[in-house]
C-alpha cells in the first residue's frame, strides 16, 4: 500500500507528526547548539517599533494552526496528508538550519506595556523563549503560511474562511516583528522552507 493511502487511512498521523517535529525542532535542538551564533538583525528590524498588543496575535497563531490542521484533516484528508507532511518535512529542514546557521536575537527588549494581561502573557512567552534562539527561519511564519496554502488549496473550505485565514496569517507575520520575537529575514525564510518541505512531499508521491 502506498504511503499516501496509509496516511489517508490514519488521518490523525500527519497532524501529529507536524506537532512532534515542531517541538523537536523548536526545543530539543537547543540542547545541542553551541559555539558561534549569528545575529541577522537588519535596519528594517531596528526601525520596526515594539507593539506589545501584537502578542495576542502571536499566541493565537497556535490556535490557527490547530484549527486548520484538524479542520482540514476532517473535511479533506488528501489535502491534509499533503500539507501536513509538507509542514513536517519543513520542520525537519528547519531543525537542520538551526544547527548549520544557529541564530540568536541580540538586544531583545524587556516585555512591558499594553496592560497587566498583555505584560503577563508577553513575559511568559519571553521567559519560555530565553535565550531567543532558533530564530531563522520563523516556525511561526512557516506554519501560518502552511495554513494559508492549505485552506486555499481545499475546495471544501468556504471562500470567506480562506480570506479571513489569509488576513490572520499576514497579521502573524507582522506580530513576530512587532513583539520582537523574530527578524525580518526570518519571514521569507519560513515561507521558503515550507515550500521546500512541500516539494519533498510532492516528490515522494503525497500530492
Amino acid at each position: 500500500m502506498k504511503l499516501k493511502n496509509i496516511l489517508i487511512k490514519y488521518p490523525f498521523v500527519p497532524p501529529f507528526l507536524v506537532l512532534a517535529s515542531n517541538l523537536i525542532s523548536s526545543f530539543l535542538t537547543r540542547f545541542f547548539i553551541g559555539g558561534h551564533m549569528y545575529d541577522m538583525t537588519s535596519a528594517v528590524d531596528k526601525a520596526v517599533p515594539f507593539v506589545p498588543q501584537f502578542i495576542y496575535i502571536y499566541v493565537l497563531a497556535f490556535v490557527q494552526w490547530a484549527v486548520c490542521l484538524i479542520g482540514i484533516m476532517i473535511i479533506d484528508r488528501e489535502k491534509s496528508v499533503y500539507y501536513s507532511m509538507g509542514a513536517t518535512f519543513a520542520n525537519i529542514l528547519s531543525g537542520i538550519v538551526f544547527f548549520v546557521i544557529p541564530t540568536v536575537m541580540i538586544g531583545r527588549p524587556e516585555f512591558s506595556g499594553g496592560g497587566a494581561l498583555t505584560e503577563f502573557i508577553g513575559k511568559f512567552i519571553f521567559s519560555a523563549d530565553t535565550p531567543p534562539m532558533n530564530i531563522f527561519p520563523s516556525l511561526h511564519c512557516l506554519h501560518s503560511w502552511c495554513c494559508l496554502r492549505m485552506v486555499f488549496a481545499s475546495k471544501k473550505v468556504h471562500f470567506g474562511l480562506k480570506v479571513s485565514n489569509a488576513v490572520f496569517s499576514v497579521l502573524v507575520f507582522f506580530s513576530v516583528l512587532f513583539v520582537k520575537q523574530h527578524m525580518f529575514v526570518d519571514i521569507p525564510a519560513g515561507i521558503i522552507i515550507f515550500e521546500a518541505g512541500l516539494l519533498i512531499a510532492r516528490l515522494i508521491g503525497l500530492r
